[in-house]
């Protein structure tokens, strides 16, 4: 039994991890107060906030500007299959799998893809928001695109996986149970897959030192941040952009 639990997780794993392939995110500080804004460090600072950011297996994270929004939109489109073939690995699942070990899988997977749709959206408002004008159309293209490849793909999960996952289920995404319910997790296998991410890349230079050199993209590579554990990037997340506390979260 233990066994199967430990195959489920690690199928859940990799296809929660599609998500943050080929993903493009935005976190204003407008939305951040005052008070927090001045206590974050100004290396953190330059990193998550205000920053066109583009996160990729082979390229790590890396700023965009509108000037890239049309490499951008191309990398994007890798996304739709991707996700396409996390719909095909299910169906293969759904036979190989006891009906109560698919659901559990099938179950975290819809409540994950809703938050992601979730994300993408207020992103995709949020860009523009705070932007105006400095942004083009391609860059808004993008975070609208990527939003509705989220979308696409739940409709082709409910679907397929309709009866296994229930009718109508529908989730709770408000400020404070964003916080205190999905944001460990969300920050968790972010992390996971940034150091993931971080490993491809070094594997393909080292690749590239042993290759006739090639045009590199455009997009500009990030510098690199310190070393955080998950409970660490978790904190300041929390207290910093959220502006609470794990001291405060224990409490209640």
């Amino acid at each position: 039994m233990k066994t199967t639990e430990v195959a489920t997780d690690v199928l859940l794993d990799d296809l929660l991890a599609v998500f943050y392939q080929k993903f493009i995110y935005y976190v204003p500080s407008e939305i951040i107060t005052e008070n927090a804004l001045n206590e974050i460090d100004t290396e953190f600072k330059d990193d998550l906030l205000d920053e066109l950011c583009f996160i990729d297996e082979q390229m790590g994270v890396c700023g965009f500007s509108k000037e890239d929004s049309l490499e951008l939109n191309t990398l994007l489109m890798d996304k739709r299959s991707f996700l396409q073939k996390n719909t095909f690995k299910l169906l293969e699942k759904s036979k190989e799998l006891t009906a109560l070990e698919f659901k559990v899988i099938i179950v975290n997977y819809h409540e994950f893809l809703s938050l992601f749709i979730y994300i993408t959206e207020w992103m995709s408002l949020n860009v523009k928001r705070y932007n105006g004008e400095s942004v083009n159309l391609g860059v808004l293209g993008a975070f609208g695109f990527q939003h509705s490849y989220f979308v696409t793909h739940l409709n082709d999960i409910n679907n397929y996986f309709g009866v296994s996952i229930g009718a109508e289920r529908t989730y709770d995404f408000s400020m404070q149970n964003f916080v205190m319910k999905y944001m460990p997790e969300l920050v968790s296998r972010f992390v996971k897959n940034a150091k993931k991410n971080d490993e491809k890349v070094e594997e393909v230079q080292v690749e590239k030192l042993e290759q006739t050199p090639i045009v590199v993209p455009s997009v500009k590579k990030k510098r690199q941040r310190p070393q955080l554990d998950d409970r660490q990037v978790e904190a300041i997340i929390l207290e910093h952009v959220f502006n609470v506390r794990h001291e405060d979260l224990a409490q209640n």
